[in-house]
């Protein structure tokens, strides 16, 4: 079985940088018993911390909702968005003094006028320890205001974007990005109507999980997905088995064949036993 992990409120509770010791062992005894298991994540690659990033327990990344995807540190796939709609994009978003960030292959990027009140907004959403979301995000390259040019220069594509504050509502957003894009409420455990994670219309987590399933040559009845977002959904639906986590919204747990107790209750390593994951 290959078995696909969100990370926020999936693999670890939110703004909560540690693996439960269940979660620990879930992991450590599926894998004993010759599960491969992949993070699959909205988070860009450079945004998964080292020691989660750990190939001793992670057999691969299915990163920035599917664009960028690696089999034991061997990168096996790069879509990122195409230049003019970023262009595009971070333009409407300077137009209407809307604070996002650019995630880019090798680093994050954000309008300098913008980096405080876009960390102090997101650490309120948990509300999550400031430093926290610094650690995050801190290490973003803080631009000028065309940050678009300045990612081109410097990296190898935009891979997904994030916003904050924004005066529109999601549906606004998605008609004024256009078709190429895609937009979902933020994957924090609160989300709002006036923030969100963009990505490629077409690409998600679950084209990420088919894209694995090709290389490797495993059918989809032998792959499980695990997640607790809106960006989740895709893969809960399409993975063999899709579970929710217990504290997901209604959304989510719709889209799963199996609801789990919630994270801090132990609901990962509850679920992955009631699927015989564990039994070596």
């Amino acid at each position: 079985m290959i078995c696909f992990f969100d990370i926020d409120g999936t693999l670890v509770g939110f703004g909560k940088m540690e693996l439960l010791p269940s979660t620990q062992s879930a992991l450590t005894e599926a894998k004993k018993a010759g599960h491969q298991l992949f993070i699959c994540t909205g988070r860009s690659v450079t945004q998964i911390p080292g020691w989660l990033n750990n190939q001793d327990v992670f057999d691969g990344i299915v990163a920035s909702a599917g664009a960028d995807i690696f089999y034991h540190g061997k990168e096996i796939f790069l879509q990122p968005i195409a230049e003019d709609i970023v262009r595009q994009s971070a333009q409407l978003f300077l137009e209407n003094e809307i604070p996002f960030i650019l995630q880019g292959r090798k680093q994050n990027y954000v309008a300098k006028r913008f980096y405080r009140g876009l960390i102090e907004s997101l650490a309120a959403k948990g509300p999550f320890p400031l430093e926290a979301v610094e650690k995050l995000f801190g290490g973003c390259v803080q631009t000028g205001d065309d940050p678009a040019s300045e990612i081109a220069a410097a990296d190898d594509g935009v891979l997904s974007m994030l916003y904050e504050r924004s005066p529109f509502d999601h549906e606004t957003m998605r008609e004024k990005l256009g078709s190429a894009l895609k937009v979902n409420p933020s994957s924090f455990n609160k989300p709002d109507p006036y923030s969100g994670e963009i990505t490629q219309a077409g690409i998600t987590k679950a084209t990420g999980i088919q894209t694995v399933m090709n290389y490797l040559g495993v059918p989809r009845e032998e792959t499980a997905a695990f997640g607790d977002g809106h960006n989740d959904i895709e893969m809960l639906t399409f993975a063999g088995t899709g579970v929710a986590m217990g504290d997901s919204p209604d959304a989510v747990k719709a889209s799963a064949d199996i609801v789990a107790e919630p994270l801090e209750a132990d609901g990962l390593y509850l679920a992955m036993k009631q699927m015989k994951l564990l039994d070596a």
